[in-house]
């Protein structure tokens, strides 16, 4: 795997530590892109000898002045590591910076963005004792809404493909062109989870010439308020911000009973289960890969659809039963998605269908290529209820399916590896409990 570390310049005063920084990576694992953004002489002086001296891992680029988060768009385009990690021209990453981080990717190939700590130095490279502006947590949520939108920091390394599918590096025009790297975070999760690395990559030189000095707490908390309506809206989540100040809480809005008419049946279905659900009446998209969820994405966006059904493997629906009483739990407890089973001891993990509102797909990502096959619905079940939707199984009949052998406990690592510290939530997934019948509920 190889890693883009990608630097906007603009200002040359700390341009020379911060590129010996990248040169010193105990990996070499790792390639240099700069663009200079129309920035001061010194900056331009520095790139131009750098330039000449024809360094066969770093790439320099000259361009008007765009802003930060044009120029960070500007590099991500050009450059093609498996990984992009953003660094800006005032300050350093620690050797091991790049060696860490892989290492951490390597174990969680699933996480879109791994992010690790920092520290803050002075002009001349300094330790400085000061407490850290943002929280370095696991992100929270409130009904598939992030809250603490400001939970966010350098260092953190992208992963390529998860990048792929956002709009890019977006700023503020009217905030200097700043917000980018919040947008990024909420684009991001909506492809898949973040992972956390606990140790110190990232110098964060303290100065009082950083742009981000001039962006005033009120601009701050205007660009985090805009930039959470705006992830509402593009989720479609039926969320309302509530309150001025992150962390954000929500009130959720109304929304309409579901129907079957309302629901795309979504995947790389095979022949059977395409015809059987084409006969009993349901709109039916097959994806081309099942290791492509942007396609899934896009599919349930183009249709206009406000509910998605997915599948478990081997799984053919002979009757309308299984869909038509998921949809009544759904909707008589105002879930967000549901798990049909083949049985009451039967754990969400298993579900054969899992019908869900199309927000909760369009929250998560979809289905993880990462995970194995088999596995796939459950980790969507757990990355849902990690999102904070509300989830509910009935047992379903009219659902043929190839019964599998039980799992054994290392079939499940990936799962857990992935899912580590949330034991209530692997406990929910993979536990058992008395659930409505597909019967019962329809006469419920």
């Amino acid at each position: 795997m190889m890693v883009s570390v990608e630097v906007p310049v603009f200002k040359g005063r700390y341009l020379e530590p911060c590129i010996r920084s990248v040169l010193a990576q105990t990996s070499d694992r790792w390639r240099l892109s700069l663009v200079w953004d129309g920035g001061d002489q010194d900056s331009r002086e520095i790139l131009l000898a750098l330039q000449a001296d024809h360094h066969p891992r770093i790439r320099i680029w000259f361009t008007e002045n765009q802003g930060i988060a044009k120029a960070r768009h500007f590099l991500s385009a050009r450059t093609e590591g498996d990984y992009i990690l953003p660094l800006d021209d005032d300050d350093e990453l620690a050797p091991e910076a790049v060696e860490r981080l892989l290492d951490c990717a390597r174990q969680n190939p699933w996480a879109s963005l791994i992010r690790a700590r920092r520290c803050f130095i002075d002009g001349v490279g300094a330790p400085v004792d000061q407490p850290q502006w943002f929280p370095f947590a696991p992100r929270a949520y409130q009904q598939g809404m992030v809250a603490d939108v400001f939970n966010q920091a350098q260092p953190y390394m992208i992963r390529r493909s998860a990048y792929q599918r956002t709009e890019g590096w977006r700023g503020y025009a009217e905030f200097m062109g700043a917000g980018e790297d919040c947008d990024m975070f909420l684009q991001l999760e909506e492809t898949g989870p973040f992972a956390l690395l606990d140790a110190v990559l990232y110098r964060y030189r303290l100065h009082g010439d950083r742009a981000s000095e001039d962006l005033t707490p009120a601009a701050a908390f205007d660009m985090w308020r805009r930039l959470a309506d705006e992830a509402l809206e593009r989720m479609g989540l039926p969320l309302r911000r509530t309150g001025p100040l992150p962390p954000f809480q929500y009130e959720p809005l109304a929304r309409s009973p579901l129907s079957p008419e309302d629901f795309l049946f979504l995947g790389p279905l095979g022949d059977e289960a395409v015809a059987a659900l084409t006969t009993l009446g349901f709109q039916v998209e097959t994806t081309r890969s099942p290791d492509d969820p942007g396609e899934a994405v896009a599919k349930v966006r183009a249709s206009g659809k406000a509910g998605v059904c997915l599948l478990g493997a081997d799984a053919v629906p002979r009757d309308r039963t299984a869909v038509e009483a998921a949809i009544a739990r759904l909707n008589a407890e105002r879930l967000d998605l549901v798990a049909a089973l083949a049985a009451e001891t039967t754990p969400p993990a298993r579900a054969d269908l899992l019908l869900m509102r199309r927000e909760v797909l369009l929250a998560t990502g979809g289905l993880d290529p990462w995970i194995p096959p088999p596995l796939r619905l459950a980790d969507l079940w757990l990355h849902a209820r990690r999102r904070d939707f509300s989830g509910g199984a009935i047992v379903a009949t009219g659902l043929e399916r190839a019964v599998g052998p039980a799992w054994r406990e290392e079939d499940l690592a990936p799962i857990r590896a992935k899912w580590a510290g949330l034991d209530r939530l692997l406990a929910e997934a993979f536990g058992s409990g008395r659930r409505s019948t597909a019967r019962e509920q329809a006469v419920q």
